[in-house]
């Protein structure tokens, strides 16, 4: 009997096999004495799908489906704060409080839409600054783990 398992990590087209017995056991590799996996057929597709080239592939994509969803937001907010605003039978308390919602939404919306504009869309900017972020909280925890080690 083979299992076919997913290899690991963003690679969704290699099957890695391993091969059970019929007494139940998985079967081992005479050589190394254990059990072993056969990943041979993974290897010529993990070289062309690397991690990186992954999310090269990927973080426009997702940054365009951003943009589109902001501005689809922003535009059918601003037209809805027209409507509520405008039409003197509609103004209520709870209504208000829908203004102000819409406010907030409108101004998260904005601030996102400028920041791309603004800053760019540069992979390079993205990576920096996750990996910036990634040394200060991995420095953060070694920090309190010594700080915890000397009581």
């Amino acid at each position: 009997m083979s299992f076919k398992l997913k290899f690991p990590f963003l690679i969704f087209l290699a099957t890695a096999s391993k091969f059970c017995s019929e007494n139940g056991t998985w079967w081992i590799h005479p050589d190394l004495k254990q059990t072993w996996t056969n990943y041979s057929l993974c290897g010529n597709v993990h070289s062309s799908h690397d991690e990186g080239n992954v999310f090269v592939v990927h973080i426009p994509v997702i940054k365009a489906i951003s943009q589109t969803g902001y501005s689809i937001s922003l535009t059918l907010l601003l037209i809805a704060c027209l409507l509520l605003g405008s039409v003197r039978r509609l103004r209520c308390p709870r209504n208000n409080l829908h203004l102000q919602l819409f406010a907030s939404f409108i101004l998260r919306a904005s601030v996102s839409l400028f920041r791309d504009l603004a800053y760019g869309s540069s992979l390079d900017e993205v990576c920096r600054v996750s990996n910036l972020y990634l040394c200060l909280v991995r420095g953060w925890f070694e920090y309190e783990d010594e700080k915890s080690a000397h009581k």
